[in-house]
């Protein structure tokens, strides 16, 4: 898992599917992209921007995708994560290979928690078993976020 500001991403990132990426997210903020999916690279790179309020632990889901690297950022609002190696998990579904999902048993109590604002990004990588969408508290914010899905084969530090 990477986690880090838009802006820095550079200075010590030099895969260029990455850095691709990371301009598209930019890129995404300053236009205003509509809700939708966008190609980057074919079907190896693109993009999903979606809006959505925070949910609560308990109806929120742990998942970890086995194909595709997530690069999260928030547009507008900020939202919390969970964050687990999928060592110390357990499946709760089966693979599901055309959405490149499975999902995971919430553990009672949580090993990490992050939030992500606007102008920062996070990286999870197949073993990072992740639950987006969290709220912190009782806040309760509309989010619109962009995530760029990359094919792992296009990856590397």
């Amino acid at each position: 898992m990477v986690i880090d500001a838009i802006e820095n991403a550079v200075d010590y990132l030099s895969n260029t599917n990455l850095i691709d990426a990371l301009r598209f997210i930019a890129h995404a903020k300053e236009v205003n992209l509509d809700e939708g999916r966008y190609d980057i690279l074919d079907t190896r790179m693109y993009a999903k921007v979606m809006s959505y309020r925070l949910k609560d632990r308990s109806e929120a889901k742990f998942e970890a995708h086995k194909e595709y690297i997530d690069i999260q950022s928030p547009l507008i609002g900020y939202e919390g994560f969970e964050y687990q190696d999928i060592s110390c998990m357990s499946a709760a579904t089966e693979y599901n290979k055309e959405r490149d999902v499975v999902l995971f048993h919430t553990p009672e109590v949580s090993r990490s928690f992050y939030q992500l604002f606007p102008g920062s990004f996070i990286l999870f990588l197949p073993s990072d078993v992740h639950m987006p969408q969290l709220r912190h508290g009782s806040d309760d914010v509309d989010v619109k976020k962009i995530v760029v899905k990359m094919h792992k084969s296009l990856f590397s530090l």
